[in-house]
């Protein structure tokens, strides 16, 4: 699990020190002053910044380094599949939860035809979302 913590100006995953971490607006509740809307212009490297999408965070992510994308609480919408292309990245929620209750962090598919998510790399971890 994504082990999140603020040090030195900057958020580490502690289990990937190396990597760097990557928020996302969850879509439709604000976070910690960071509004109900992120922005792909944003650099998303700190809450109160997010990006807009998911797949920016996952395509700002650099392969092998340890990244993280982690989507803030909230309910977003995918209309096309997640792409994961870059090895040993991490997509997760914000908060951690017990084993009976559900992530405050949801994607939900547009259509019963969408696929969700799209992994083609090695070492790539997906937890801690409601799906």
């Amino acid at each position: 699990m994504a082990n999140l913590t603020y040090a030195r100006g900057r958020w580490v995953n502690l289990n990937k020190p190396g990597g760097r971490v990557f928020f996302v607006a969850g879509g439709t509740q604000p976070f910690q002053g960071s509004g109900a809307d992120g922005s792909d212009s944003n650099d998303g490297d700190k809450v109160e910044h997010p990006l807009k999408t998911i797949q920016q965070g996952l395509d700002n992510c650099v392969g092998g380094r340890g990244d993280t994308v982690v989507l803030l609480p909230g309910g977003v919408t995918i209309t096309a599949a997640l792409t994961m292309i870059y090895a040993d990245v991490t997509l997760t929620g914000y908060t951690e939860t017990g084993p009976l209750t559900r992530n405050p962090s949801v994607i939900t598919c547009a259509t019963d035809s969408v696929e969700m998510i799209s992994i083609d790399a090695a070492n790539v971890t997906v937890e801690n979302l409601t799906l």
